[in-house]
């Protein structure tokens, strides 16, 4: 549910190299943006184009939550959300420091004619 829409179609194409494009519209007819969340995008049918072949979606309404009950969905997403950060935390600063690193070699290959 944190993840974009634009997350979610890249994930489609990365999955099955057969889609060449991928779009989601509302039932109107309206393009959902890229950055719009999964859990927005959830709460209404839309429609989803692959390849120009249209699919209905049909998302189940949700019900009306206590407040008890809200507030424990909210303390679960939080803790998913600093489970996730926490396996992939490593991985992100592997590949931040990797980054830093090229860009000084990067840097020292242009200081050292001046020099």
């Amino acid at each position: 549910m944190l993840s974009t829409v634009g997350s979610f179609l890249q994930d489609l194409q990365n999955e099955d190299k057969g889609i060449k494009t991928a779009a989601i519209f509302t039932a109107d007819g309206s393009e959902i943006a890229a950055s719009t969340l999964m859990e927005i995008l959830l709460m209404n049918d839309f429609k989803l184009v692959i390849n120009k072949i249209t699919y209905d979606v049909q998302c189940p309404k949700k019900e009306k939550l206590s407040s008890e009950h809200t507030t424990e969905m909210e303390n679960m997403k939080s803790l998913v959300h600093r489970l996730f950060t926490a396996l992939h935390l490593e991985e992100f600063q592997k590949k931040r420091e990797h980054h830093l690193l090229e860009k000084i070699d990067h840097l020292k290959g242009q200081l050292q004619p001046l020099e």
